[in-house]
């Protein structure tokens, strides 16, 4: 088996290079929406708005794995280190069904103690 784990990184050629073919792609995921909402509760707009952007620029969202994963040629994605947190977004689901927009393959989230 060969696992991929991406660490915090945006769009990348050359990690799309690296994954080629890999069994499991372990990868961070950015929630952009759920990022606003948090930062909006105590940063002013203007600066919300360029800690969005720059999340998006060196994060990958959840249609960047899945291009990722479709242009490598995955068997599998599991999604980790959250930012925000699943627990903070209503709907955490909605990762996966992002991801598999881009990526038919199988999707997960990943959790504690959990075997991948």
């Amino acid at each position: 088996m060969v696992y991929l784990y991406s660490g915090d990184t945006g769009p990348s050629a050359n990690l799309e290079l690296l994954a080629k073919g890999a069994d499991v792609l372990l990868s961070e995921v950015v929630e952009l929406g759920g990022i606003r909402v948090a930062l909006a509760r105590t940063v002013p707009d203007a600066v919300v708005e360029k800690m969005v952007a720059g999340q998006a620029k060196h994060h990958s969202t959840a249609e960047v794995v899945g291009t990722l994963a479709r242009r490598a040629a995955v068997k599998r994605v599991v999604l980790t280190h959250f930012v925000p947190i699943p627990e903070t977004l209503r709907d955490p689901s909605v990762l996966v069904r992002e991801v598999s927009v881009e990526f038919s393959g199988t999707v997960e989230l990943a959790h504690d103690l959990g075997k991948y």
